[in-house]
Parts: structure tokens; sequence; C-alpha cells
């Protein structure tokens, strides 16, 4: 995806990352004309994430990874 020098700008005051823009691009759904990421969408990620983290953190301890 391309920026735009705006939408350089408006994430810079905002503080939103291309990797948070990545995700809803990703994970998001779409309403409208936008993506939109809700807070409880984004709250089961992380906990999916969290499982996984764990899941290669037991594997490593057993020499699996």
């Amino acid at each position: 995806m391309a920026y735009t020098n705006h939408c350089k700008n408006r994430m810079n005051q905002r503080g939103i990352t291309k990797e948070m823009i990545d995700c809803v691009l990703m994970f998001g759904s779409i309403n409208q004309d936008k993506y939109v990421l809700s807070s409880r969408e984004a709250e089961e990620l992380i906990a999916v994430i969290k499982k996984i983290k764990v899941a290669n953190v037991q594997k490593k301890r057993k020499g699996q990874i």
C-alpha cells in the first residue's frame, strides 16, 4: 500500500504504525468505505497471539523448535 504524505502525517499525529494498519487490513471487517477492527476483534486477536506464544515457548522448552 502506498502512503501519501497526508496519510503519513496523520499516522504520525495519531501514533498509528504501518503494522497497525496491516493488522486492520488483514483481520478487520469492511464497514461501508473503511476497514474496522473493533475492540472485541482486537481482544480476540490478542488472545490468539498469546496462545501461540505460549505454545511456542512450551515447544522450545521441550526442544521441539
